[in-house]
């Protein structure tokens, strides 16, 4: 949306973003393959996010069955099933890669936050993703996997205020 309607927004905040050629992640390629979605059981679907979901935090304590039901929930039936999958196919890396020549056009003050072990979308592409955005701040959340959000709440949720502050939404 920013690169196609910047001056429809004001600002970025990016989390542990996919970009350039970083997805689909090796644990998400089977799920992509044809014919996938269609044999695959809801119950089976969230039995293998289940299983995904605690290898995204560094703190695997974080990961407890209610925050995994959290997450989960909106994905438990036939129809957060196939909106889940229809994302997947979404992220695809020749739309994230046509954009890559673009960042550099803009124009929003931008921060970016990436926990230091994510395990899914790599730290190596957050510096990368720095450097191709203009007026960009990259900030390593430290002792953080995929959910910083939720292992580094109060950290992030100061980051991201300080961010705002002085912004007109």
């Amino acid at each position: 949306m920013a690169v196609n309607y910047p001056e429809k927004v004001n600002g970025l905040i990016l989390i542990d973003s996919v970009c350039f050629d970083s997805w689909p992640i090796p644990e998400f390629e089977p799920l992509l393959e044809p014919g996938v979605e269609e044999k695959t059981t809801v119950d089976e679907f969230v039995d293998t996010l289940q299983d995904f979901m605690p290898k995204g935090v560094y703190d695997k304590s974080i990961m407890t069955d209610e925050l995994k039901k959290v997450y989960l929930e909106q994905w438990s039936n036939e129809q957060g099933k196939a909106a889940l999958f229809a994302n997947m196919r979404r992220l695809n890396k020749e739309y994230t890669q046509a954009i890559v020549g673009e960042l550099k056009s803009l124009p929003h003050e931008t921060l970016i936050l990436w926990g230091e072990e994510d395990n899914f979308q790599k730290p190596k592409y957050a510096p990368m993703l720095a450097q191709a955005i203009p007026n960009s701040s990259l900030i390593w959340v430290e002792k953080a996997g995929h959910w910083c959000l939720d292992e580094q709440a109060e950290k992030i949720l100061l980051l991201m205020s300080n961010f705002l502050k002085g912004k007109t939404f």
